[in-house]
């Protein structure tokens, strides 16, 4: 009998009836497309120069050589022009010259509003075993300490970038040569949020390979992209894992709740001017529902800081319980700023009585999260 028992049980939990069902991986093909402007890709100043030129009987520079990663641009001023070239001479792995040519009052308007300033793909070039393009803008987000060189603007990157579609939406796949990691950018602008998390949900303005994005309704966890750059592969998702607060830290934060449901934690610091703009809205969201929801505040500085973020908590009006998170942290795992994963100020969290961590973000996005949900 016994023996008969343990093949019944043997051959019911083997059963398909008992398994864990996952829905089919899917390969989404990446498709050729032009590189979309506003891409959250990470554009390079150019710290290495080559060669500088001084114009004849005059103070300023006529001409640069900049090093750009893989290429040198030189730079250089002509009838009222900046002219930026890749020569064969300067770049030997190059089949032939390219040169272009932009307006002096246009590149001091772009130094003004950068949006307005044009991505230029120069070529391709095989490197790592693929093939990047090379793009620069003839704008600069730095000033040098010669400051001659400030008048020959110039950024630049290599990226590979491809197009993706899922439930009607638009994605870009795209990586910067040198970053260990793809990115997966929605187009649509249909993103609520951008970099907050919402009841397991991360809304993000690009994500990578192990994150799980929501489209059309549907739960997708992005796997991984093919060495050849072909395939997008995701796996449709049923459920979310839920955050929790760290045990290390839940019951101190906790004890703040008492008799309510909901504890609004704010991160901020004395040099963070944002944090401080942002007390107003802490106050009004306070005053609205603070019947039925906690706030702590945590500031994270240094312990010559504990003076100074009194100060500005009692001028700024604010009655809630304060923390003072010593940064660098005499005990790390006592540390309320680390053991949360806190990068971004100022960064707030909503999280219910028994630790689940409904909302958490970051600026004006993470502030509108926090009104939208006590809103609806």
């Amino acid at each position: 009998m016994p023996v008969l028992l343990l093949l019944f049980f043997l051959l019911f939990s083997c059963s398909p009836s008992t398994k864990t069902q996952e829905s089919p991986a899917q390969a989404l093909d990446l498709e050729e497309s032009p590189i979309p402007r506003n891409l959250h890709s990470t554009w390079t100043c150019c710290t290495g120069i080559d060669s500088l030129w001084p114009a004849k009987g005059k103070a300023q520079l006529d001409s640069i050589l900049f090093k750009t990663g893989l290429f040198r641009v030189l730079a250089h001023k002509e009838d009222g022009k900046t002219f930026y070239s890749l020569l064969k001479r300067h770049n030997p792995q190059l089949a032939k010259d390219y040169r272009f040519a932009f307006p002096e009052d246009s590149i001091r308007a772009w130094k003004s509003d950068k949006t307005r300033c044009p991505d230029v793909q120069v070529c391709k070039h095989l490197a790592d075993g693929a093939e990047w393009n090379f793009l620069f803008r003839p704008c600069t987000y730095m000033t040098y300490h010669d400051a001659r060189i400030n008048e020959f603007p110039l950024v630049f990157q290599y990226i590979r970038c491809k197009t993706a579609h899922l439930q009607g939406q638009e994605f870009a796949v795209y990586q910067n040569l040198g970053h260990p990691s793809p990115y997966i950018q929605p187009m649509d602008g249909t993103q609520p949020y951008t970099n907050v998390y919402i009841n397991g949900t991360s809304y993000k303005s690009d994500y990578q390979p192990g994150d799980t994005l929501l489209c059309g309704g549907q739960y997708y966890r992005i796997d991984s992209i093919d060495a050849r750059w072909e395939k997008l592969h995701i796996t449709a998702i049923d459920s979310l894992r839920k955050r929790y607060l760290p045990s290390s830290i839940s019951g101190e934060l906790l004890s703040h709740i008492g008799k309510k449901r909901l504890l609004v934690i704010d991160f901020w610091g004395t040099w963070c001017s944002w944090c401080i703009e942002s007390f107003p809205k802490l106050k009004a969201l306070h005053t609205e529902v603070g019947d039925r929801c906690a706030f702590v505040s945590i500031c994270s500085d240094s312990k010559e800081k504990r003076q100074e973020a009194d100060s500005i908590i009692r001028k700024s009006g604010i009655t809630w319980p304060q923390i003072f998170d010593e940064d660098p942290p005499a005990e790390k795992e006592r540390s309320y700023t680390l053991q949360l994963d806190i990068h971004i100020f100022p960064t707030y969290l909503l999280v219910k009585d028994d630790g689940e961590i409904i909302i958490q973000g970051s600026g004006k996005d993470g502030m509108r999260a926090l009104q939208d949900y006590f809103a609806q």
